[in-house]
């Protein structure tokens, strides 16, 4: 019921909502809403915090600034912190606030969320050599239409991308072709493996 309440977008301030079966789909998302909205809290969200850091115009080294001491641009700079860790907690259900109570910067909240959700580098590395392959094989029967093979193989090289791991748009627009084959197993040679032009987008 709580969810049905959050209407996505119909507020600026309010980002896309957690979804944990499209992790991916949310973070791309929520990453470009953060960026959209201030560069300074996807800095804290992925670097860590704004220390209370200032340099001293006496010793001419950075030092640590009490709080009574700070000035108003340190403060602002400051709040940063609790800032992006709000943006972070109205995308997120009940469960999932939950799960990263115990976290006390951004960083460690999108740590968290990630390696939960995406996984550690070695399930990372399992997904990447399992898409790899998808990749690898990916052919078009003859009674498939274009429009469904390309989104199945888009889906493929976007999860890639959203690894960190990924083609070339050349090898992209030359794999198509390649993976096209007629009823009886023979694969098909296209216009677009004949051509030699070098600079066709995947569109």
């Amino acid at each position: 019921m709580e969810s049905k309440k959050y209407l996505e977008w119909q507020y600026m301030q309010r980002p896309p909502l957690f979804e944990s079966d499209g992790f991916i789909y949310w973070k791309n998302r929520f990453e470009t809403y953060v960026k959209s909205k201030d560069l300074d809290l996807w800095h804290v969200i992925t670097d860590g915090d704004f220390p209370p850091i200032q340099n001293n115009p006496e010793t001419k080294k950075d030092e640590v600034v009490p709080f009574h001491k700070q000035n108003d641009d340190l403060k602002k700079k400051l709040a940063k912190n609790n800032e992006a860790k709000m943006e972070i907690y109205n995308a997120l259900p009940r469960k999932e606030y939950e799960r990263i109570l115990i976290c006390q910067t951004a960083q460690e909240i999108w740590d968290t969320l990630l390696i939960t959700h995406k996984g550690n580098n070695q399930v990372k590395a399992n997904k990447i050599d399992l898409l790899v392959q998808q990749y690898e094989q990916f052919m078009i029967p003859e009674e498939e239409s274009i429009d469904n093979a390309f989104a199945k193989f888009n889906t493929i090289i976007t999860s890639l991308k959203a690894l960190d791991e990924g083609f070339s748009s050349k090898n992209y627009v030359r794999k198509i072709p390649k993976g096209i084959y007629l009823q009886n197993g023979a694969r098909k040679s296209t216009p677009i493996e004949e051509s030699k032009e070098s600079n066709l987008t995947l569109d």
